[in-house]
């Protein structure tokens, strides 16, 4: 989303709100704050994330006059998303699990909002460590993403978490062979355009499997990706510490300084 876009977007919300509760066109507000609250937190400006998210819940509920609707169990995924950002996982933890509560209830169970929550809920609990609950919630996402919603874009995705979870396992082999059937996906699909996930984890497999020339490579289109699309924010940091990580292995400590010096003042611009 370009800047121009945020702009379009904040001035249709705030002409929303600016007119009587009872002539707000709430269906608009829906779709504009829950972009928005996506938008943020992918350049990590969380709290503004948080607000646009909680606005689209509340629009949600008196749009449809229940919360049993696919699109609410959407924008609870998303803003899910946001509280894993924030680290603050039982929060996360529990709207993804409200997500697909809703989603089960409405006979939704094999869809891609519902493989959406369980591989995110995986990604949760692989940031807190939990590996082998992480590891169900890809199995049984990767499951319903092949039997059921048949979207290749969606099957790569899957495969990307499950190497992601087999790498944190310590199974390199396993985690490189997804990773493989990923790229596999992408290659035939789209020209080997890969998104910034499976490009990251590649490169981290490669690093790990003595190739550093090679992950270095791989973050430095991570990093342009990210920058590209998102801007600076906590994740391209990440991604420049990544690329420290292995310039210091190379022996280029004078590259690896210059690039951690780099990550901390983006970090530095994002508090």
């Amino acid at each position: 989303m370009a800047q121009t876009d945020e702009r379009e977007l904040l001035e249709t919300r705030d002409a929303i709100l600016a007119v009587d509760e009872d002539e707000r066109d709430l269906g608009t507000l829906i779709e504009v704050t829950n972009d928005l609250g996506g938008f943020y937190r992918h350049r990590s400006r969380l709290e503004e994330s948080c607000q646009n998210f909680d606005m689209a819940l509340d629009a949600a509920e008196r749009y449809y006059g229940t919360t049993a609707r696919v699109e609410y169990a959407v924008i609870l995924i998303n803003y899910a998303g946001t509280y894993r950002f924030l680290r603050n996982w039982d929060q996360a933890i529990g709207l993804y699990e409200r997500a697909m509560g809703i989603l089960g209830g409405l006979g939704a169970g094999n869809t891609f909002e519902y493989a959406s929550a369980l591989n995110n809920l995986g990604l949760t609990y692989q940031d807190m460590g939990r590996h082998e609950e992480a590891l169900s919630c890809a199995e049984r996402a990767h499951v319903i993403v092949t039997s059921f919603v048949h979207d290749w874009q969606t099957e790569a995705s899957s495969l990307v978490n499950l190497a992601s979870f087999a790498l944190s396992a310590g199974d390199l082999d396993k985690a490189s062979s997804l990773a493989d059937q990923a790229f596999a996906i992408y290659d035939e699909r789209d020209g080997g355009r890969a998104w910034y996930p499976a490009i990251n984890l590649r490169a981290i497999i490669d690093f790990r499997k003595g190739k550093p020339e090679l992950a270095l490579e791989e973050l430095r289109e991570c990093a342009d990706q990210l920058l590209d699309t998102f801007g600076e924010n906590s994740e391209y940091a990440s991604c420049l510490g990544s690329m420290a990580q292995v310039q210091e292995a190379l022996g280029r400590d004078e590259e690896a300084a210059e690039l951690r010096a780099q990550a901390a003042a983006v970090i530095a611009k994002l508090s």
